[in-house]
């Protein structure tokens, strides 16, 4: 469990990379108005920068995607445009939450 709040965290990380290389819906929801950037989209485009600047093993880019996976999931499918820091923190903290119902 201890791993996968790990790996959860570094998906704070990955989002605030997005950001910065202005990846993500964050700083661009509408290209224009025929070219709306999906959320399949943007990861899609990630990745693939990731693979061309760090070339990451197969398996840190799989375990990635899970993790954005179940944060979409987590929140509805709600668009990467809109997932907030607020957001993320509030996935951390039901992951963590869920650790400690299941110790006690």
């Amino acid at each position: 469990m201890m791993q996968r709040i790990i790996n959860e965290l570094s998906l704070l990380i990955l989002i605030i990379d997005l950001e910065k290389r202005q990846l993500t819906a964050a700083t661009t929801t509408i290209t224009n108005t025929n070219n709306y950037k999906t959320n399949n989209d943007i990861m899609k485009e990630y990745f693939e920068t990731m693979q061309t600047e760090i070339n990451p093993s197969i398996n840190y880019l799989k375990s990635n995607q899970n993790t954005l996976d179940r944060l979409l999931y987590f929140h509805s499918n709600k668009p990467l445009s809109e997932i907030t820091r607020k957001d993320i923190i509030d996935y951390l903290n039901s992951l963590i939450e869920a650790k400690s119902n299941l110790s006690k």
